[in-house]
């Protein structure tokens, strides 16, 4: 095998630029924090996890969470969100995060370029926890 193994990947240059636009774009648009940021066990979800914090200047836990790996089942997590009462960012891959929003968002289809953001808006109820979309952008779009 040549390089190094999925889980170990670095960022590449150009993802740590993506990561750049992303985090100025949210800040500029003073996108609310987050009460916690959680990524997958890859190496280069932490770096983005990291490099996005530093680049808004949140300063929140972030914890790295079993079960947002590429392949994993998105209904684990998407079990934990909806008893969840906090706001949650959430830095992983996909096919992944597609599934994971799509369920969350009632099978709606979802598709994430590399280096996307999606904002999505906890609505409650007494019985009913839904979610709708705010906002969807990438850091190639912000970049054109």
């Amino acid at each position: 095998m040549i390089g190094p193994i999925d889980e170990q990947r670095y960022l590449s240059p150009y993802g740590n630029a993506q990561v750049k636009t992303l985090g100025a774009f949210i800040k500029k648009k003073d996108i609310k924090k987050p009460d916690e940021l959680w990524h997958s066990t890859l190496v280069r979800a932490k770096q983005t996890a990291l490099g996005l914090c530093k680049e808004i200047g949140w300063s929140i836990p972030i914890l790295e969470t079993e079960d947002l790996k590429p392949d994993d089942d998105c209904s684990i997590i998407l079990k934990k969100l909806k008893s969840e009462t906090r706001d949650i960012a959430i830095v992983g891959h996909n096919p992944y995060l597609e599934c994971l929003a799509s369920r969350l968002l009632k099978n709606e289809s979802v598709v994430f370029e590399k280096a996307s953001c999606l904002i999505l808006e906890r609505i409650s109820s007494k019985s009913l926890v839904e979610w709708k979309m705010i906002t969807q952008f990438s850091a190639d779009s912000l970049n054109q």
